[in-house]
């Protein structure tokens, strides 16, 4: 009996479909093996600028190319004829590009990359402008980004170009210091400083760059001065340098008012609404930093209120306790305090060390250590110098205050504070350091409030709060302190010091609420790490100005204890993001 019976009707629901495996690769490969023999061959391309001829099957390219779908497919001349000829291309590229066709592979280096890119753009072969554009991002370099991205502008690539601009942007201070961005036309200069994405350190970054154009070729860009100040963000550059830097390079009237305006948004607050002054770049505003301890380690997470997003920062810092923190230029700084001497060893011992982490390498080293080891300590930075401020040991209290100076890279003593005081809180405002709070060797919370001036290296007694806080943080904000903490008969208390008044206003006292663990300031805005008891997680809380009242905007997404705030530019994080970036 037959199988199958040739004269049965066909029954669909039960045929079923069989693939020939590989039957695809075998099939290229026979394709490719006839245009190699030029068996069936049926349309010769010229490169025009060395006449080579490239024989090839019209359906192949089509399959490859929208450029050649439209070529054969309407009627152009091209579509009858079996010559057709490639305009601005040598038959080596054609030929690369049409074996790209056959077989999917091209053979790129740095010395064809370009030639094959401007030929596969004009041929529109998609697949090998992708190609083409990832072997240059990779090659990408502060030297060559900027003639990478024109290239792209040129020919729309716009994947490449996209690639190119942040590449600039993130490394914008030393793109800046090549040729090739002094030779820029005022157009491309514009489009990129205006960025609101551009990384620099200030203000006064962009306003420097844009001087070394303007005289790279003084003469003929001599035009264009006033029009380079309407690419600053005017408001977010000190008085003092807008009045030394700026002003006098004002000749138009224009100009003029835009430097007037600046100055009204310094000197006058309450009219910013009304004036049309440009808001600091992303890459110059600021997110929360969070130093905490956990298990053997501290830990490090900040938090970036554009983005909305938490950021886990990778060093590993040996577990500290009632250390004192702050920040030197792209340095986070950690003193004294308790210290295990490896992450394994469960016991502490007090330290005098201070060590650091670089926000740009993501690295740990160490300072000299202090003269004196101090916990409970206050830290602060005017200037390049570092001071660290009071605190104890386990014999005494301190009103000591200890200076590093980088230039001579060693500790001095320097003007003792009137009171000795420990855990209090200090803050710098004005290049002057005040520390407020604390405890002293009774374990009583001192009142008062201390001012110290580095230029005349004296101390000075200023008003003291309304009420006394412990537990007390203090951070600086729109050209005032603001102090908060707990106080007798309230959980919170927070208060704000005028420095030209010399006087606290309470802002609000809240018999229940959470407690308040640290306390730093993101811009115009306070943000503040809160605990709503002692059995649930931080959180990071933001202060709502017009309803004088604090909002929990995300829990953090660790368990820490000791924890410590500070804020610090987006930059720093900016370049955290890419720990795969290349040493220039």
């Amino acid at each position: 009996m037959a199988l199958v019976s040739l004269n049965a009707e066909f029954d669909r629901d039960r045929a079923e479909f069989i693939r020939t495996p590989k039957y695809g690769e075998s099939f290229c490969k026979n394709i490719t093996a006839a245009w190699n023999s030029g068996f069936l061959c049926d349309v010769q391309l010229i490169a025009t600028v060395d006449n080579t001829s490239v024989p090839a099957h019209k359906i192949v390219l089509a399959s490859s190319s929208d450029y050649f779908v439209a070529m054969f497919k309407t009627p152009m001349r091209e579509s009858l004829e079996n010559v057709v000829n490639i305009g601005d291309m040598k038959g080596e590229t054609l030929s690369a590009l049409i074996n790209f066709c056959y077989t999917g592979g091209i053979l790129i280096c740095e010395n064809n990359v370009d030639t094959i890119l401007k030929a596969a753009s004009l041929l529109q072969l998609n697949k090998v402008v992708n190609i083409c554009s990832d072997f240059i991002g990779e090659r990408m370099q502060p030297s060559n980004c900027l003639s990478i991205f024109c290239i792209a502008e040129c020919l729309n690539t716009l994947d490449l170009m996209q690639k190119a601009e942040c590449f600039i942007k993130r490394h914008f201070l030393k793109v800046s210091q090549h040729q090739e961005f002094l030779e820029l036309d005022i157009e491309h200069l514009q489009h990129f400083v205006k960025s609101e994405d551009i990384t620099v350190d200030s203000e006064e970054d962009v306003f420097n760059i844009l001087i070394n154009w303007l005289t790279f070729k003084k003469d003929e860009r001599e035009e264009h001065k006033s029009d380079l100040l309407s690419f600053l963000r005017l408001s977010q550059l000190k008085p003092s340098f807008i009045l030394e830097k700026i002003e006098p390079i004002c000749v138009t009237l224009e100009s003029k008012q835009m430097v007037l305006e600046a100055l009204k948004w310094h000197h006058l607050p309450k009219i910013r609404p009304s004036l049309s002054c440009t808001p600091p770049r992303i890459t110059l505003l600021r997110s929360v930093v969070i130093i905490g301890s956990t298990e053997s380690y501290l830990s490090i997470i900040s938090y970036c209120p554009t983005a909305g997003e938490w950021t886990l920062w990778q060093p590993q810092i040996c577990f500290r306790s009632y250390y004192a923190y702050t920040v030197l230029k792209d340095k986070l700084i950690i003193l004294g305090g308790y210290k295990r001497k490896s992450p394994n060893d469960s016991n502490v011992y007090q330290t005098k060390s201070v060590q650091f982490l670089n926000m740009e390498t993501m690295t740990v080293g160490n300072l000299p250590p202090m003269y004196e080891t101090r916990f409970g300590l206050g830290a602060a930075v005017v200037g390049s110098c570092l001071y660290a401020i009071g605190g104890k040991n386990e014999n005494e209290y301190f009103n000591s205050v200890e200076c590093f100076n980088p230039n001579s890279g060693s500790w001095d003593f320097v003007a003792p504070m009137y009171n000795k005081r420990s855990f209090f809180a200090s803050a710098v405002i004005n290049d002057k350091i005040y520390v407020l709070g604390g405890y002293d060797s009774f374990k009583n919370i001192v009142y008062s409030t201390e001012c110290y001036d580095s230029i005349f290296n004296k101390w000075s007694v200023c008003a003291r709060m309304n009420m006394s806080c412990s537990n007390i943080s203090v951070t600086v904000a729109k050209g005032s302190l603001y102090a908060i903490g707990s106080c007798i008969g309230f959980k919170t208390h927070m208060e704000r010091y005028n420095p030209e008044t010399d006087r606290w206003t309470t802002m609000f006292s809240l018999v229940d609420g959470p407690f308040f663990v640290g306390l730093t300031s993101v811009n115009i805005d306070l943000w503040a790490v809160t605990s709503p008891s002692a059995t649930e997680m931080n959180a990071l809380s933001k202060y709502d100005n017009d309803d004088n009242n604090w909002t929990e905007v995300k829990k953090l997404p660790m368990e820490m204890s000791s924890v410590l705030v500070v804020s610090i530019p987006n930059m720093h994080l900016v370049k955290l993001a890419y720990e795969e970036e290349e040493n220039f």
